[in-house]
């Protein structure tokens, strides 16, 4: 997917049939947890998707983190 002519890392969520751009840090964060920066590897990674108030621009704002999913869920 491109956006503001930039190439982004689209994923998908087979549970929630959702998608959603990854930024660096969730980028890094997947491939954190994912055991390797191949993103064609990522398919099937399990993960839990959280909210957090971080700082963009000066300003607190609501945005979408990506942990590792415990095995027991």
């Amino acid at each position: 997917m491109t956006l503001e002519g930039k190439l982004k890392v689209v994923v998908t969520f087979e549970n929630i049939g959702k998608e959603m751009i990854l930024n660096k840090t969730n980028c890094k964060m997947l491939a954190l947890i994912a055991g390797t920066d191949d993103m064609n590897a990522w398919v099937g990674t399990p993960v839990i998707i959280r909210t957090e108030s971080v700082t963009f621009k000066g300003d607190l704002v609501t945005a979408l983190r990506l942990y590792k999913a415990t095995e027991d869920g």
